[in-house]
Order: structure tokens, then sequence, then C-alpha cells
């Protein structure tokens, strides 16, 4: 009889997780909380400089330029978003 893979979670579930979340036992456990954690509102639905570096605990190298490219994308996003919310709310842009 073939077991099922809920049996093995129960089972064995509980001791992984305690044994990753043991102090220093993995780098990856800070992934979540580094730097206060990516759900904050602040930084929700971005990728931030703090993410760049918090991946490196998952053992995930972003080259620079990437990253660079990401962060700088996001920003000209962010403006070119202002600016278009500044035409459909009816402000006068200069031509």
């Amino acid at each position: 009889m073939t077991e099922k893979l809920i049996d093995i979670a129960d089972r064995e579930g509980v001791d992984h997780l305690e044994a990753y979340f043991a102090p220093s036992a993995y780098t990856g456990q800070w992934f979540e909380t580094f730097a206060g954690g990516g759900d904050r509102a602040e930084t929700r639905d971005r990728i931030t400089a703090e993410d760049l570096y918090a991946v490196q605990a998952l053992k995930v190298q972003v080259p620079f330029a990437v990253g660079r490219e990401i962060l700088e994308g996001q920003r000209r996003v962010a403006r070119e978003g202002r600016h278009t919310a500044g035409v459909r709310q009816g402000r006068s842009i200069a031509r």
C-alpha cells in the first residue's frame, strides 16, 4: 500500500519545521523576516534593495545589473504612473 503525502507530513512535518526554524540552523529562515519582512505596507507589492539582499539567504544571487534594472524600472513605472494619474485627474501638463 502506498503511503499518502499527508501521512508523511503529519508524521515528519513538525520535526522538519522545528529543525528549519531552530536558531541559526539555516540562512533561509531569515528570508521572510529580514528588514521587517516584505508584507509591510510601504514595501508590499514591490521589490526593494532589501529584497534583493534577502534572497541571498535562499542561496539565490541576483546579478547587480539585473537588480539595478529591477529597482530603476520600478521607479520609472512609478513616475510614469504619477504622470498619467495627473492626466486622468484633469491636471494640465506643459506641452
